[in-house]
């Protein structure tokens, strides 16, 4: 495989990353982190998974999305256990009602939990729980602390609390990217894209899981992230 080379001939690389001379999909979007918490780690991660379902392509459902990473009481805005998911999106916009979508869907319905901003240094905002409230049929609330506002809409098992606006960056879609960077320092992607069709998701966990023991370069999350990918562009048809 060839790799790549600037104008002057010398290889290219980003972050320890060899870039080879190949077709690689990925996108100029608009992304967004979502920081979800509730009474239990086990509602927080359903409620963020449930969130994220078929969200592997922008083409068919209009948002990839998946879980970054499940996150400790002391990593949280409410000192509760939580879970953190990726969104993206072609603008901010469609990214915005993606947002209003899939939290209404399923984080709103979701028993204990709250929704935060994962990006609030991002200087882009689009309103999320500032169109959410209409959800609390006027018995809703808001309140501001520390330069955020909230707002609390009533469901039937208490409350459920969500930030007004949520921060939108610039960011690169296509879970290739995991791939690239967690595998090349062992091996050639045409060591992974030679089994196309071999493995299910199943399998593909077990291998992805076992390379990480070997050594590859995985933050968490990126496990789940990175067996998707597989599963979905790789996987064997059931």
């Amino acid at each position: 495989m060839t790799t790549a080379t600037n104008e002057n001939g010398v290889a290219l690389e980003r972050r320890g990353v060899r870039i080879v001379d190949t077709f690689a999909e990925a996108f100029d979007m608009r992304a967004s982190r979502v920081i979800v918490t509730a009474k239990t780690p086990e509602w927080a991660r359903t409620a963020v998974q449930t969130m994220t379902g078929f969200a592997t392509s922008v083409i068919g459902c209009k948002v990839e999305a998946a879980l970054e990473s499940e996150l400790s009481p002391d990593q949280t805005p409410d000192g509760r256990p939580g879970a953190s998911a990726l969104l993206f999106g072609f603008d901010a916009a469609g990214l915005s009602q993606r947002l209003l979508d899939r939290i209404g869907q399923t984080i709103l319905t979701c028993p204990t939990t709250a929704c935060f901003d994962g990006l609030p240094d991002a200087p882009e905002r689009v309103i999320v729980g500032g169109h959410m409230r209409h959800f609390g049929d006027k018995y809703q609330s808001s309140r501001s602390l520390a330069g955020h506002r909230y707002w609390r809409i009533p469901v039937m098992e208490g409350e459920f609390l969500i930030e007004a606006k949520f921060g939108v960056q610039k960011g690169i879609g296509g879970g290739k990217k995991v791939l690239q960077r967690a595998c090349v320092t062992c091996h050639d992607l045409d060591e992974v894209t030679k089994f196309k069709g071999y493995y299910t998701r199943v399998q593909w966990n077990d291998i992805v899981v076992t390379m990480e023991e070997y050594g590859a370069d995985l933050a968490d999350g990126e496990i789940d992230i990175l067996t998707q990918y597989l599963a979905d562009v790789l996987g064997k048809k059931e």
